[in-house]
């Protein structure tokens, strides 16, 4: 009785799985790519605020401005009364401040009250935790994650997170 198949038929059916498994690799790769991959973006704020400047220029410290990573998970943005802080006696007259005294400063002409909406740049995926309190108060700085904050004119987050 003859053969219903060639001789090649397994290694074709083999190479037909493959190339599907393949394909399939490929597909799941572009999709992890685009929805998953964390790329490097330094979005803009609604004040120029340097790094360079304040962290790098005059040493003042990350947790200065970010005192929250020393007693929560989370290091948080400081409010705007923090900034007035030393910018009602440095510059308090400058345009770049000017938003900074409009959500805060009562006094100011252009007063509203509404907070500044800063633009979050560093994010964890959704499944992912990370307590800065915890990893600052055993002696891990701030660069291992956040580069070097002090040399950056704007903050950007790394592209490998």
């Amino acid at each position: 009785m003859a053969n219903i198949f060639p001789p090649n038929a397994n290694r074709r059916f083999y190479g037909i799985i493959a190339l599907g498994m393949l394909v399939l690799a490929l597909i799941l790769g572009g999709v992890y790519y685009l929805n998953f991959y964390v790329k490097e973006h330094a979005p803009v704020q609604p004040v120029r605020f340097s790094h360079k400047l304040h962290a790098g220029d005059l040493k003042m410290g990350c947790t200065s401005c970010h005192a929250a990573a020393l007693r929560s998970p989370r290091a948080g943005i400081p409010d705007t009364k923090s900034c007035l802080g030393c910018h009602q006696h440095i510059l308090p007259n400058s345009p770049l401040i000017a938003p900074l005294r409009a959500a805060a400063d009562p006094q100011f002409p252009g007063y509203t009250g509404e907070p500044v909406r800063w633009v979050m740049v560093n994010r964890l995926s959704g499944h992912a935790y990370f307590n800065h309190m915890a990893h600052l108060n055993r002696g891990i700085g701030c660069t291992s994650c956040h580069e070097d904050a002090a040399g950056m004119e704007v903050m950007k987050a790394p592209r490998d997170a």
